[in-house]
């Protein structure tokens, strides 16, 4: 079954990405993207991301990230060897442009503490 054939049918035979928004029963604004590759295995050139840890408060164990990139980043995850690190949103997809994600530790870290992956 093919969902909004109608609404995708510009975009047959392309690469493109959906971003869903919706508020849940908090009224919270909720927002996921979904990306549709043509060929998923084919390598996209990427330019490394320049995350910046741009704050961290030991005592409320909390903390910002923000990511600016240049190019797609699928399954972006930001974690730490060190200690525990949560987010509302890892594992994203992140289309050019700069993002900020607030998250919360545990344990000793510091802003050299953290690394990230994506594909």
């Amino acid at each position: 079954m093919e969902l909004f054939p109608q609404e995708l049918s510009a975009f047959r035979g392309k690469d493109f990405a959906v971003n869903f928004k919706w508020k849940d029963e908090t009224g919270k604004t909720c927002e996921r993207l979904f990306i549709h590759d043509l060929l998923p295995e084919k390598q996209v050139p990427v330019v490394e991301p320049l995350v910046t840890v741009e704050s961290l408060d030991p005592e409320t164990g909390t903390g910002v990230v923000i990511i600016e990139n240049q190019t797609i980043l699928k399954d972006f995850w930001f974690t730490s060897r060190e200690g525990k690190v949560v987010m509302d949103q890892n594992f994203v997809h992140l289309l050019p442009g700069k993002h900020r994600f607030e998250f919360i530790f545990e344990g000793k870290l510091t802003k050299d503490s953290f690394f990230w992956f994506y594909r």
